[in-house]
C-alpha cells in the first residue's frame, strides 16, 4: 500500500540493510582477534557490495553476544528511517549498498544513506565494546571459546585422515547451499584445478554420501558429520583466508595426510600433481629407447626381437 501510495516503502529496509552487519565486520576488523582481521575486510566486500550477509554469520557464532550488536544496528536504523521517510521502491536483491541505490526512489537517497549509516554506527560501537576495544583479546582463547560454543572441537565422523594423493572431490556445505558455499567453493577450484580435483557446494543436509572430503564452517561440521559420518569433514571459521583452505591444497599438492585439525606425514599415494607424468614418463622412455635401437638393428631377426606387442598392433 505504500508503495502505491507514496512511490516507497520502509519494510524493504527492515531485514535488508546492510549496515548492522556492515559495523559488526567493522568491529571485528580493528578490535577483534588478531588471526581474523586479515580476512575480514574480504568478507565486508562481500557484504557490503556483494550483498551476501550470511558472510557475517560465523562472526556472530564465534560470539553469540554479537547479536546485541546486530539487534541494535538494525532497530537504530528503522528509527532513523520511520523519522527521515525513507524507503525503497522495491525489495533490494541482494542486499547490497548497490542494490539500495538501484531501488531508492528519487529524493531518497539521503535519507536512506542515514540509514544505512546508522545502523553502521551503532552495531560498531556496540561490536567494539563487547570486544572492549581489542584490549586483552587472546586468540587461543577466542577459538577455543568458538569451538565450545558451535560444539565443534571434534568435528565427529569415523575418519580420521584422508590421503591427499586419493583426493579426487572436495564438497563445500553451507547451510543452504547457496552465497557462502558458492564463494568458498569458488576460491578452491582455482586452487584444485590443477590437480584435477573437483569441487562443489551444497546444502549441508544434501552432502552426497560417497563423500570424500567435506570443507564447513564450524557451526555445522556436526550436522555434516551426522550426515556423512564416513566422510572427513574439515571446518573452517571464516569464508576469507582460513588456513584450512590452504590445508587442503597442501594435502593434495604434497600427497600428505589431510586430517581434520591439520596434516599428517606423506602417505604413500603420489601427489596429484606428479602422478599423471609419471604415469606416462616410463612407457615413453621406453619407446624412445626401442626405436634408437631399431633404427641401428641389422638383421630381420633383431627387428622381429625388439618389437614390443603395442608397436606390432601400431605396424599391423
Amino acid at each position: 500500500m505504500d508503495v502505491q501510495e507514496t512511490g516507497r516503502s520502509i519494510l524493504y529496509m527492515v531485514e535488508s540493510n546492510p549496515g548492522a552487519g556492515f559495523g559488526l565486520l567493522l568491529a571485528f576488523m580493528f578490535f577483534g582477534p588478531k588471526s581474523l582481521r586479515g580476512s575480514t575486510s574480504g568478507a565486508i566486500v562481500i557484504h557490503l557490495f556483494g550483498g551476501i550477509h550470511e558472510i557475517y554469520f560465523p562472526y556472530v557464532l564465534m560470539r553469540p553476544v554479537m547479536l546485541l550488536a546486530t539487534i541494535g544496528g538494525s532497530m537504530s536504523g528503522l528509527l532513523v528511517a520511520s523519522l527521515t521517510g525513507a524507503g525503497l521502491s522495491a525489495p533490494p536483491s541482494p542486499g547490497s549498498i548497490l542494490a539500495y541505490f538501484a531501488v531508492t526512489p528519487p529524493g531518497g537517497h539521503v535519507s536512506m544513506l542515514l540509514t544505512v549509516a546508522t545502523a553502521t554506527a551503532v552495531s560498531f560501537i556496540i561490536a567494539a565494546a563487547l570486544l572492549k576495544f581489542g584490549k586483552g583479546s587472546d586468540d587461543s582463547a577466542e577459538v577455543a571459546a568458538a569451538a565450545a560454543a558451535t560444539g565443534t572441537a571434534a568435528p565427529g565422523g569415523d575418519v580420521s585422515a584422508v590421503a591427499g594423493g586419493d583426493i579426487r572431490k572436495v564438497v563445500v556445505a553451507c547451510d543452504a547451499g547457496m552465497g557462502s558455499s558458492v564463494m568458498v567453493a569458488g576460491q578452491l577450484k582455482k586452487k584444485l584445478s590443477p590437480y584435477g580435483v573437483e569441487v562443489i557446494h551444497t546444502p549441508v543436509d544434501e552432502i552426497p554420501i560417497d563423500t570424500t572430503v567435506v570443507l564447513t564452517q564450524e557451526g555445522l561440521a556436526a550436522r555434516a558429520a551426522k550426515r556423512v559420518p564416513g566422510s572427513l569433514i574439515v571446518a573452517f571459521k571464516t569464508y576469507m583466508g582460513d588456513p584450512a583452505f590452504d590445508r587442503v591444497e597442501q594435502a593434495i599438492r604434497e600427497g600428505r595426510d589431510l586430517t581434520a585439525n591439520g596434516l599428517g606425514e606423506a602417505s604413500g599415494a603420489a601427489p596429484a600433481e606428479a602422478a599423471a607424468p609419471a604415469s606416462v614418463a616410463a612407457p615413453a622412455r621406453k619407446a624412445k629407447s626401442n626405436s634408437e635401437r631399431l633404427r641401428t638393428a641389422t638383421s630381420v631377426d633383431e627387428v622381429l626381437e625388439l618389437l614390443t606387442p603395442q608397436e606390432e598392433e601400431i605396424h599391423s
